[in-house]
């Protein structure tokens, strides 16, 4: 037993060599390049020059690797993975080294032995049709390096002392098992660029799908406004026509900033306030001195990034279904505020409230159909995440609150 433990204990530590060979080999972009089909041949022809490069290292250090053999290993494995043109010019390279290096192996013969590797290796390539198969990586292995054998004994190609057959049989089952890790590991590293990619393709689907809700959903949410406003022109227009010439005018400039926003865009809440600004002066020419509006801005927030019309759907909420269908005054608090990294944004009113059946459908939808604070509450988490939310408080005959927070981040 103890005559053998050199072995076992070379062929441990070669295994470890060939495994950190098979890690190098596949990072990066030379993963990419072995399981590619669309390579040209330069690009062939490189990539089976840099493993002849690592075989050659077995001429260098002959005894290194024993019980592998790396360059029969490497040509053989190349040629199954990547094609003839890759393990003919591992082929090539190695045999043009050792003739560089004069190494102990005749290079010629070395030559047509490292060449029917590459041979065999795409023959099985092309009829054995299973890549990343272990079995097939290591029966190709093997059978290269016992040709191998076989031929050095039989041609002489080695000029030193030849081993004996049985050590070289056990070589080519090491190489067998060298095949196998080499595959292994090329496999592990397979899923997990697949894994990669897969994952960005997700993120990518996903924020697709994020940003395809966003403008349906503010394509829905721009007539919802224009409806409103339309409607209170048309009371105007009874009551008081110099108040809807105004008043139109006043939509069509708003209008006119609300179409110059992209779909899929943010504004800063500055603008978003103007916005709201404009439409209540359109609501007030219609109400009159029924309602009346308190600001609390805090400058220090206004910078802040806000999805177009958010603000103003709340006001336009409070106003339609809180203060207008009532007989009494109301009236309207906006409030917006920055604690710490957020910023919150209120809309208050004293109106007809909302019951405690009503609020638990409020921010859901109804008969399959999606009103305005379900896009907007949706659109707020898509854009900002769940904490962005809208919050609802009301109770009936007292009136409604409602606000979101935004993050502390500057419009750009």
């Amino acid at each position: 037993m103890i005559i053998h433990l050199p072995i076992l204990n070379a062929f441990i530590e070669d295994t470890c060599v060939i495994a950190v060979i098979a890690y190098l080999i596949a990072r990066g972009r030379i993963l990419a390049m072995m399981f590619s089909s669309h390579l040209t041949r330069a690009q062939r022809i490189a990539l089976g020059a840099l493993f002849g490069l690592v075989g050659i290292s077995e001429l260098v250090f002959p005894g290194a690797r024993a019980p592998y053999v790396v360059h029969t290993l490497l040509v053989s494995f190349s040629a199954l993975t990547s094609g003839l043109y890759v393990g003919v010019s591992a082929a090539l390279v190695i045999a043009a080294g050792s003739l560089v290096i004069r190494a102990p192996i005749a290079s010629l013969p070395l030559a047509v032995v490292l060449l029917l590797s590459a041979t065999i290796g795409v023959v099985t390539r092309r009829t054995w049709k299973h890549p990343g198969s272990l079995v097939r990586a290591g029966a190709t292995a093997v059978l290269c390096q016992a040709m191998f054998v076989l031929a050095s004994h039989q041609f002489h190609i080695s000029s030193s002392n030849l081993a004996p057959v049985s050590t070289g049989l056990f070589a080519a089952l090491a190489n067998g098992l060298g095949g196998v890790l080499l595959q292994l590991i090329f496999n592990e590293a397979q899923m997990r660029n697949q894994s990669e990619y897969n994952r960005i393709a997700a993120e990518r689907s996903q924020a697709m799908a994020a940003e395809a809700q966003l403008m349906s959903l503010r394509a829905r949410v721009h007539p919802h406004f224009l409806f409103n406003a339309l409607t209170s022109i048309a009371a105007l227009c009874t009551l008081a026509p110099e108040k809807a010439e105004r008043a139109v005018v006043q939509l069509s400039l708003l209008m006119r900033r609300a179409l110059a926003v992209g779909p899929s865009s943010l504004h800063p809440l500055s603008v978003e306030i103007d916005h709201v600004r404009a439409y209540l002066e359109i609501e007030q020419h219609r109400m009159g001195d029924r309602l009346h509006v308190e600001w609390q801005i805090d400058l220090n927030a206004l910078s802040a990034s806000c999805p177009p019309f958010c603000v103003q759907m709340l006001v336009e909420n409070a106003i339609n279904h809180g203060i207008a269908p009532s007989i009494n005054a109301g009236s309207i608090q906006i409030r917006v505020v920055q604690r710490n990294s957020r910023v919150a944004v209120v809309v208050i009113d004293n109106g007809l409230g909302i019951s405690k059946d009503a609020r638990r459908t409020v921010l859901t939808e109804r008969n399959g159909q999606e009103h305005g604070l379900v896009l907007l509450n949706r659109q707020l988490e898509l854009q900002f995440g769940h904490r962005s939310r809208l919050h609802l408080f009301s109770s009936t005959g007292k009136g409604t609150l409602v606000g979101f927070q935004l993050p502390v981040r500057a419009w750009k």
